[in-house]
Order: C-alpha cells, then sequence, then structure tokens
C-alpha cells in the first residue's frame, strides 16, 4: 500500500470517528435511540411463537412491553435451545439459528448459552466496527482498516473459512477483525504455532482477558529488557501500539502491560459479550464506558439490591429502561436482541457513573460477587485493587482469586482470602502480609461498603495466599480444566475454587 493511500484512508477513518465521537457525546439521544430499538425489535417479536404466546404487537410501547413479558431467565432461555437444537424454527425470532455461542463458565457453574441469528450477527459486526472506530481518536489511527492484529485465543485453525459460524465470543470476535484486517493467532499455551514471519508487522493485540498476557510465556519476568515479552519475542511485540481487551476487565491494565511487553502500549476496552457489544470507551476508562444505545440491543436494568433470579416476576417488575438510572448506583443487567434475547437476565453487573450520556463500569457476574456482610465486592473491584497494588511496585499477576473466610478457630471475623500468583523475578520481593496491608487500603478506596465493614470491624483484614508458581496451574491440570472453554473467575461467592487450591498449595509468605 502507498503512503498516499495509506494517509488518504487514515484521514477518511479519522474523521468518521470524530463524528462518531461527537455523538456519542451528546446529551438526550440515549431515550429515542432506544425506543426506536425497541420498535424495531417488537416487529419482529411479534411474529414468533414467543411473541405470540406473549400477545406481542409491533406498534405496542415499553409499558405493554413490561406488563406483558417476563424477564426470561437463563434455565428458561436454555428450554428455548433446546428446541431450537431440535429443529425448532420462529421460536424467538423469525430467522433462523444460527449457531449457539457458550460463554466461559468456572466450576460448578451452568455454562450460558446465547443463540446467534443472521440479524444479532451483523449487529455484533456493526457495534464492534462503532466501538472501535470510537478509540481511533484517542489510541490509534484507522484502527478499523488493514492493521495487523495478534489474538490471543486457543487456536483460529478450526475458524479460518469466514462462512462457519462462531461458537464462542472469541471466534466471533475473531471473525468480525478478520473481515477488515489481517488477523493472526498466539495460541494460549505458549509460543509454538506462531509464524514469526508474519506477526512482525502487528499493531494491535487483542485480548479477551488481562491476565493471559502473563501466562503465556513459560520463562519468568524478570524486570530488566532483558527479561520482557519485548526482548524475549521482539518478532511479536515490536510494533504493537495498542492492547484492545474486551469481555473482561481491562482497567488499570496499562501499567500491566507495559511490564510485561517492555515498551509502553495503549490499551482499549470494549464491553462486548455473547449477546452483543454494550460498551466502548471512548475517553479515560475511569470515566466509563459509552453505553452503545442505537446498536440493536435494548437495555434495562434491575438495582442490585432488588435482584433475585430464583423470583422472575420480581426481577421484571424491578427491571429500570435507559433514563430511570441513579448515578453511581449498580445494576444487573437485562437485554433483548435481534438474536432473540426478550428482556434476557444476563447475570452482567454494571454500574452507572454518567446517566446524560449513559457511561457504566462493567463489575462482572453479579452470581460472582462477594457478599459476605453485605460489602457487595464486585470481580472488577477485585481486579483493579490487585492491579494497582502491583503498578506500584512492578509486579505481574498470573492468576488471582479471592474467596470467603468463614469465621471460625484462628478467624473470629468473617474476611476474604486472596490467592495470588506472581510471576517472579521481581525487584521488591512480596510477601502475604505485605500484600494483605496494601489490598486491604486498596479495596477501601474502591467500596465504601467494604471500608464501612473494616472500620467496625465486621471484616477482618484480607488473608493472602501467595502461592508458588505453578499451582493454580496443577490444579487446572489436575480438574481437567485447561481448555478454552473454562474461566478461573476473579472471585466466588463460595469456596469452591479455594477449597482444592488448599489442599495443593504451597506458599511463599
Amino acid at each position: 500500500m502507498s503512503l498516499f493511500t495509506r494517509l488518504f484512508r487514515d484521514l477518511g477513518t479519522h474523521l468518521t470517528a470524530v463524528r462518531l465521537a461527537s455523538r456519542l457525546q451528546r446529551e438526550g439521544l440515549d431515550e429515542p435511540a432506544q425506543t426506536q430499538v425497541l420498535s424495531q425489535l417488537l416487529a419482529h417479536f411479534s411474529q414468533t411463537d414467543y411473541g405470540r404466546v406473549h400477545h406481542l404487537k409491533k406498534e405496542h410501547c415499553y409499558e405493554d412491553f413490561v406488563k406483558k413479558v417476563p424477564v426470561m431467565t437463563s434455565e428458561m432461555l436454555a428450554h428455548h435451545l433446546h428446541r431450537y437444537e431440535h429443529g425448532g424454527l420462529n421460536l424467538l425470532w423469525p430467522q433462523p439459528c444460527e449457531t449457539v455461542l457458550a460463554e466461559l463458565a468456572a466450576p460448578g457453574e451452568v455454562q450460558r448459552r446465547y443463540p446467534l441469528t443472521e440479524a444479532g450477527r451483523l449487529a455484533f459486526e456493526n457495534s464492534w466496527r462503532t466501538a472501535l472506530l470510537a478509540g481511533s481518536i484517542h489510541k490509534i489511527p484507522a484502527l478499523d482498516f488493514n492493521r495487523t492484529c495478534l489474538s490471543i485465543i486457543p487456536s483460529l485453525s478450526d475458524q479460518s473459512k469466514s462462512t462457519m459460524p462462531a461458537r464462542d465470543l472469541r471466534n466471533l470476535v475473531a471473525h468480525c477483525t478478520r473481515a477488515r484486517q489481517s488477523l493472526q493467532a498466539i495460541p494460549l499455551t505458549g509460543a509454538e504455532g506462531g509464524s514469526t514471519a508474519t506477526l512482525s508487522k502487528a499493531e494491535v493485540m487483542l485480548l479477551e482477558d488481562p491476565l493471559w498476557l502473563a501466562s503465556l510465556f513459560p520463562e519468568p519476568l524478570i524486570q530488566t529488557d532483558a527479561g520482557t515479552m519485548l526482548a524475549s519475542r521482539p518478532e511479536w511485540t515490536r510494533s504493537l501500539r495498542l492492547v484492545l481487551g474486551y469481555r473482561h476487565t481491562m482497567q488499570g491494565m496499562a501499567d500491566q502491560a507495559r511490564l510485561l511487553l517492555g515498551h509502553p502500549v495503549r490499551v482499549h476496552e470494549i464491553f462486548a459479550t455473547e449477546f452483543g457489544v454494550v460498551a466502548t470507551q471512548t475517553e479515560d476508562p475511569n470515566e466509563g464506558l459509552r453505553m452503545l444505545t442505537a446498536e440493536g440491543l435494548f437495555f434495562e436494568f434491575i438495582p442490585v439490591d432488588d435482584y433475585d433470579p430464583s423470583l422472575p416476576e420480581r426481577l421484571s417488575a424491578k427491571a429500570l429502561p435507559v433514563g430511570r438510572l441513579t448515578q453511581g448506583a449498580s445494576y444487573v443487567l437485562v437485554v433483548s436482541s435481534p438474536s432473540g434475547l426478550c428482556r434476557q437476565d444476563t447475570d452482567e453487573r454494571v454500574r452507572c457513573v454518567s446517566t446524560h450520556p449513559l457511561r457504566i463500569i462493567p463489575e462482572g457476574r453479579q452470581s460472582r460477587t462477594l457478599n459476605l456482610a453485605g460489602e457487595q465486592l464486585s470481580e472488577r473491584a477485585v481486579f483493579d485493587a490487585m492491579a494497582r497494588c502491583c503498578d506500584q511496585n512492578g509486579w505481574a499477576i498470573v492468576h488471582l482469586h479471592v474467596a470467603p473466610l468463614y469465621p471460625g478457630k484462628g478467624h473470629p471475623h468473617a474476611a476474604h482470602e486472596w490467592w495470588i500468583e506472581l510471576k517472579p523475578g521481581s525487584r521488591q520481593t512480596p510477601t502475604g502480609p505485605l500484600l494483605s496491608g496494601m489490598i486491604d487500603e486498596q479495596v477501601k478506596r474502591l467500596s465504601p461498603a467494604y471500608a464501612a465493614l473494616r472500620r467496625n470491624s465486621v471484616l477482618a483484614e484480607p488473608v493472602v495466599r501467595l502461592v508458588i508458581p505453578g499451582v493454580f496451574k496443577n490444579w487446572l491440570q489436575t480438574n481437567g480444566l485447561l481448555n478454552p472453554g473454562f474461566c478461573l473467575p476473579r472471585c466466588h461467592k463460595d469456596r469452591r475454587i479455594a477449597n482444592p487450591l488448599a489442599a495443593l498449595a504451597r506458599f511463599s509468605d
């Protein structure tokens, strides 16, 4: 490509991004956009078996929609997906279901699955492009066009043909990226399989989970130029300018990426899920991600205090549309989509940081929230607290899991138990007691509820289990969990992961 062609292309993309940024920053557009999206969805829902059962009509307003359709739980959706897989047609959407996308699941969790129709896939592609363009003006010129990407996923070999249906989120993202960019894959198991000849010009890295960076290479990280990923695999990382994070929490990841890659990179966060692209970073991530309210998804929000998935009728009554949210409050997201989701409970927790325009911070799964004494500590708060501690000391996180520690022998008060594996070789040697105090202070800053419980001695100081390298991997291998369908949750409301780790662990205190 000639220099003139590249400059012309970059200028066109820049102007498109400027127009988009201007639209996303304007106030008063979210409610009209959502009204239009709902009208379009109702025109299709009314033609389906589900819509006819609930007497939906395309001319219905939001109040009619709420009265006639209950919030759908994952168990209810699973019933319809079973019918889809056995030849059912026109169940949730007039178009056939192309495939079923499976979420990453943790041990003991029911794997959530979502339908994908042609209309849903096109909506995902369009909103993914919007999310990229929203970051182009601040992050990297012409991000949406012809930039070679590295994608850290298990393998793209089974998805080499763009006509093949995606089976999970990372395949869907790869499909969207491949349509506009040259995409190369780095396997999660290590450096094997990468083509250094084709990876040398990559400028963007697709990263579903920020901790995959630390586990990508088996050799220890030494805090010198000779020990970074840049030095060990310069052909992979020399040209990287941007880490593009989706799905999992990315706030606080810029310094971690710098430590691991060996040179400064920017982080652009997109909140993408199996049911669609929800929000994108447009400014400082501390200001929240801009919700994409005009891209085909209709959003409702259930206040965390009112959320009880065992009572679907209560969920239906408590759900709020865009325009009725309270700044600073946390909600569980309910979504209707062109893949046939109709008021679907997603279990995704978000915090509203701005109502005009609508900005949110994804906080992880509500079902994984730590709530020993009312602290409601989210996955995002856990990761951000640990990332800030590491950024201050030059440490890199490999694995992280937090579990409740109930009162008992040696622990008169409830506490949080932090299981942590760091990259070895840092200049300052971390210890469990040192990390405990640092983590405690960071979580207090992030969670006023936690700070109040600590001040009143309801919760004790965190208990840190700093494990030696290999403990987490040993546990994953022992339980057959080293596979692309598993994710290690940042935290969990019970000890289903912590107890098995305790049986294997050796500590580095």
